[in-house]
Parts: structure tokens; C-alpha cells; sequence
């Protein structure tokens, strides 16, 4: 389970960084979606029931003057496939819709869009090129379409344009609402309504009462943090920096009071913190709670992400250690 979970946490660190691989279309089953119909919208291929969701639009963070090259440098070292497969992350993924489930295990899957080509990886396969990550590629054939695997991870190219990354479990399910011919949303309303964001660069929400995830808000040392019942936050790349707004849901109004209180008290902290140069400042600082809910804002210059960005390759191996 410790694995699962470790693996979970790099499939989802590397989605938000847009990962991926390459390849190109393959004959499809009589009754599956289409080309059209897969490429027309990466949320309809997400399996029901996640705990966990997020859109990232990858080309905005690889361009982002601030954090673009130290993301790029991560998303390719995360990532097991890379050129040896005619993958390069930062080339060849412009969006990613990720999920996370946890009632088989810890299970993710990641629908990437972009540019891809799957006689590479074939051709890879074949050839039993060794992987950056030390594994070699392997094939099988599942509802009709090829997944590759490698180091515990697997792609499966749906079409030029759409492919899919994560756990071969969480894939299998997808490959299964193709071959079903769903083309609904079989999301939550306030998730979609989360992703549905207008021009924002990453949007992201979090079910809190399921036990995967309450148990991983458990360790958290944030009062703020017990009781939550869902998380959602999005960002977006406007002066001076990046731009975060999230909501948090709890079960009754006093909670949620007692619970905005403590976060202002926890950005007091951080900004005594901040003077030591260890953490980046927050400016443009929001803080209120409405009912159940708690609606907090910040922002962060370019100067604090370059910070924190250097800081993410470390941040990143500590949880896959701690996670072992």
C-alpha cells in the first residue's frame, strides 16, 4: 500500500507539471468513441467517483517566465518515458486532466493533451530500449487500444492529440468508458464547476470525506485543517506573480469561523517566517469565512516562485521517501 501510495504521489506531482508520453491513433473497437469524440473532451474520460481531480494547463507553467525552466527540469526527471520513446514533456503536452481514486487502492489516471506519436513508444517497446528510469518498456492490449508500462506506470496513446498516463488500473477504466461509448461527466457538480473555471492555469478539488484523504488531512499540523470536507483552488499567472483562490467546506458555520481564525494566525506566522528568506511572502492576503465554507486568497511574486520552484525537486523527494 506504501508503494501504491508513493506512486499515486508522483503520478499526480508529475500531472501537475504536465506529464505524458508520445504516440499516434490505432484502430479503434466497433462500438468505442471515436477520435473526434475522445479528442472533443478530456473530462468525459475521467472513471466516476474520484477523490481527487485537477486541470493544469501545462503550456502556461512551461512558459511561465518564473518557475517554467525549473518545472521543465522536474516534469522530465518525474517522468520514467523520455526520449528514447520520442517523449519530451515540455515539447509535447499543452493540457492535463488528472483524477485520483481510492477505492481499489491508490489509483490515478492523467488525460494528457498534445502532440503525441505512438509508433515511438512501439518502436521502443520492441527494441527493449532501456528507460531514463532504469525499466524497459512493456506492451499489452486492453479494450482495444495498447498500454505501455514502465516502472510501475503506464501511457495509453488514444489518439494524435489525447493520451493517457497513470496507474494501469485507473487506465483500464478509462480504456472501458471508450470502449462504452460514455461521453458524459460522470464528475461531481462542484468539481466540474471547479475545472470549469475561466482562465485559470490550474484548478484543482479535493473530496475530504473519503477515507484515502482523510486520512492524509490527519497528519497535516494545521487546525484549519481538521474537519474540512472539500477543497477547491484555482491559479493564475497575473501581477505580481501567481494568483491562488480556494474555498473550503466544512460541516456547520462555527468550524468554519474557528477555522478561518486559525489560517489568519497561520499567515502571521508566515510572514514572520518569510523574513528569514526560507519561504516565499504572500501578498494580497484574504481571509473570510460565509456559512460552511472559507474563502481564502493570496498571491506570490515572480521572486518567491523562483524560490520555491529551485525548492520543488527536494520537496518532491522527501515525499516519495516518507511515502516508502
Amino acid at each position: 500500500m506504501r508503494n501504491r501510495a508513493g506512486l499515486l504521489g508522483s503520478i499526480l506531482l508529475s500531472t501537475a507539471l504536465a506529464c505524458g508520453c508520445g504516440g499516434a491513433g490505432h484502430p479503434q473497437t466497433p462500438s468505442a468513441l471515436t477520435a473526434d469524440q475522445i479528442d472533443a473532451d478530456p473530462i468525459a474520460l475521467l472513471p466516476a467517483s474520484p477523490i481527487a481531480v485537477v486541470d493544469v494547463d501545462a503550456r502556461a507553467f512551461y512558459s511561465s517566465g518564473s518557475v517554467g525552466a525549473q518545472l521543465v527540469a522536474l516534469s522530465e526527471k518525474a517522468i520514467p518515458m523520455g526520449d528514447e520513446a520520442g517523449f519530451q514533456a515540455s515539447r509535447d503536452v499543452d493540457r492535463v486532466v488528472a483524477a485520483a481514486y481510492g477505492s481499489q487502492g491508490a489509483d490515478a489516471v492523467a488525460v494528457l493533451c498534445g502532440r503525441f506519436d505512438e509508433s515511438k513508444i512501439t518502436a521502443a517497446a520492441e527494441a527493449h530500449k532501456t528507460t531514463k528510469a532504469g525499466g524497459t518498456i512493456t506492451e499489452s492490449d486492453y479494450a482495444g487500444h495498447h498500454v505501455f508500462t514502465v516502472a510501475g506506470g503506464g501511457v495509453s496513446v488514444l489518439t494524435p492529440k489525447t493520451a493517457l498516463a497513470g496507474t494501469q488500473a485507473a487506465i483500464h477504466r478509462a480504456l472501458d468508458r471508450i470502449a462504452a461509448v460514455k461521453t458524459t461527466r460522470d464528475l461531481p457538480s462542484w468539481m466540474l464547476d471547479t475545472l470549469g473555471t475561466p482562465n485559470a492555469a490550474a484548478a484543482v478539488a479535493v473530496d475530504f470525506s473519503q477515507p484515502v484523504t482523510s486520512a492524509a488531512l490527519a497528519s497535516v499540523p494545521l487546525p484549519a485543517a481538521k474537519g474540512v470536507k472539500t477543497l477547491r483552488a484555482v491559479a493564475d499567472f497575473n501581477p505580481p506573480g501567481m494568483h491562488v483562490a480556494m474555498t473550503l467546506e466544512y460541516a456547520d458555520a462555527a468550524t468554519a469561523s474557528s477555522a478561518a481564525g486559525s489560517l489568519k494566525q497561520a499567515v502571521s506566522l508566515e510572514g514572520l517566517a518569510a523574513l528569514t528568506g526560507l519561504v516565499p511572502k504572500l501578498q494580497q492576503v484574504a481571509i473570510a469565512s460565509a456559512g460552511t465554507n472559507v474563502q481564502a486568497s493570496f498571491a506570490v511574486d515572480e521572486t518567491a516562485m523562483k524560490k520555491l520552484a529551485v525548492l520543488l525537486p527536494q520537496l518532491a523527494n522527501a515525499a516519495a521517501v516518507g511515502a516508502k
